[in-house]
C-alpha cells in the first residue's frame, strides 16, 4: 500500500504533512478574514446605526436591540460590583476608589451601592460628602465635626 520515493518515505506521509501545513495556514487566514469581517461589520454599524433607512433593516434593528440589552446588563453588573458615579462630574468611579480619576473629587467608600440623601434639615459632610442626619454633631463616615 505504501509507495516509496527515493528517500525511503511513503508518498502518503509526505502528502499528509503538506496537507496539515496547508490546513494550518488556511485556518490562520480564515480566522484573520473573520476578524476583518467583524471589524468591518462594527464599523458599518457605528456609521449607520442612526440612519432612518438601512440596507438590511431587520438585522440593524436586531443589532440595536442586542447592543441595548448588552449595555443594560453591563451597567447592572457594574452597579452590583459597587461602581458608582462621581458626585461632581458623573464619571464612573471604581468600587475601591476614594477619589474620582476624572476630576479628583472625593468619593467616599461609604457610598458604594448607595444614593445617600440627607435627612430633612441636614446636609452632607463638608469633608467627605457623607449624608448627615438632622442634629449630627460629627460625620459618621470620617469623624469631621459638623456645625
Amino acid at each position: 500500500m505504501a509507495f516509496f520515493t527515493g528517500f525511503g518515505m511513503p508518498i502518503q506521509s509526505q502528502n499528509r504533512s503538506e496537507i496539515n501545513r496547508l490546513n494550518r495556514i488556511g485556518k490562520e487566514i480564515d480566522e484573520e478574514v473573520t476578524k476583518v469581517l467583524i471589524d468591518t461589520g462594527y464599523a458599518y454599524y457605528e456609521r449607520h446605526k442612526n440612519d432612518t433607512e438601512f440596507e438590511d433593516p431587520d438585522n440593524m434593528r436586531k443589532l440595536k436591540g442586542m447592543f441595548d440589552e448588552l449595555n443594560r446588563i453591563n451597567a447592572e453588573i457594574k452597579r452590583l460590583q459597587g461602581y458608582r458615579s462621581c458626585p461632581s462630574c458623573n464619571a464612573e468611579v471604581a468600587p475601591d476608589a476614594m477619589f474620582c480619576a476624572s476630576c479628583g473629587a472625593n468619593v467616599p467608600l461609604a457610598f458604594i451601592g448607595q444614593n445617600p440623601q440627607p435627612s430633612a434639615g441636614a446636609g452632607f459632610c463638608p469633608n467627605c460628602g457623607n449624608a448627615l442626619s438632622h442634629g449630627d454633631a460629627f460625620c459618621n463616615n470620617c469623624g469631621t465635626k459638623i456645625g
